[in-house]
């Protein structure tokens, strides 16, 4: 998608894209001069592109979408300092990324040029990731549109996220799910980093910086899911999905600072739903704090 859209595509929707490539894109809607210091696109201080279009509040959600970035360091229309900033959040949150830095390169010289053969090296053929065990998606409820099918409908084994109504009437809030299960575990992995020189003159040469994982072996299945979440009111688990339908007895540790309705799809017959050890129906309604949904085989 190479620009924005990269970034505000592939953040709002991590489950449905193998990966995101962004070539000389600007991490908002507009330009960022410094952070937090923005010109809104639409020149509207009050918009939605000025107060929700900030991506760099969604990083989070790129676990599972690893980025090319590619970016000119004499760029006149995207100042460099913003798709640094992107990166360096990914950096600090151990993510995969490549990005390459052309020190001779501005915007439009380098798009007139139509030469990207690094970040095309490194577009890859992955697949999408499939159904992963940690979860972590924020989103700007300001921006959802059940009318026209915007908004958080799907995210692997979550589904249906509302935010607390008290969120969603705050201009630039965001409501955050951190989701983890241990009924099935991604694989473990251990962080490298590269850094180096681009040599060649597609367009000029460059330097790159990467983080890659190493996958070093499988994690253990534990009959443990975990639910985070911020400024939510609602959400649906597939238990199924999460790996905890097939086990005896396993257990969800919710902690929330609202109250909020998790609802459990797919459980199987003889399952019996527990909340802080009082029987409950399939449609959970959670007080605000730390709770323990158990999931129990009767029979």
């Amino acid at each position: 998608m190479g620009g924005y859209a990269a970034y505000k595509l592939g953040l709002s929707y991590p489950e449905v894209f193998a990966q995101a490539v962004v070539l000389a894109g600007p991490p908002t809607c507009g330009v960022r001069l410094l952070p937090n210091v923005d010109i809104p696109a639409d020149l509207n201080l009050d918009s939605h592109c000025a107060r929700e279009g900030d991506t760099w509040e969604l990083l989070g959600n790129a676990r599972w979408l690893p980025f090319v970035i590619a970016h000119g360091l004499i760029d006149e229309l995207v100042p460099f300092a913003s798709a640094a900033e992107q990166v360096l959040e990914l950096d600090r949150l151990g993510y995969r990324y490549r990005f390459t830095v052309y020190p001779l390169e501005d915007h439009i010289a380098w798009v007139l040029q139509d030469k990207f053969d690094d970040p095309i090296a490194h577009m890859g053929t992955g697949l999408r990731q499939a159904d992963p065990g940690h979860i972590t998606f924020a989103w700007y409820p300001q921006l959802v549109r059940a009318d026209l099918g915007i908004g958080p409908h799907q995210v692997w084994w979550l589904s249906e996220l509302t935010a607390d109504p008290a969120v969603t009437a705050r201009r630039g809030a965001t409501a955050e799910v951190d989701a983890r299960s241990y009924a099935r575990p991604d694989p473990m992995h251990s962080i490298r980093r590269h850094r180096g020189f681009v040599p060649h003159f597609d367009p000029t040469p460059g330097l790159y910086t990467e983080l890659d994982w190493r996958v070093d072996g499988p994690a253990p299945v534990l009959p443990y899911l975990t639910l985070r979440l911020t400024g939510v009111a609602s959400l649906t688990v597939d238990v199924e999905r999460a790996g905890l339908a097939s086990l005896p007895s396993s257990s969800i540790a919710v902690a929330s600072d609202t109250a909020a309705q998790i609802t459990l799809a797919g459980l199987p017959d003889g399952l019996q739903v527990r909340l802080d050890g009082q029987p409950v129906e399939s449609i959970v309604a959670v007080p605000i704090g730390r709770h323990q949904i158990s999931l129990v085989r009767t029979g």
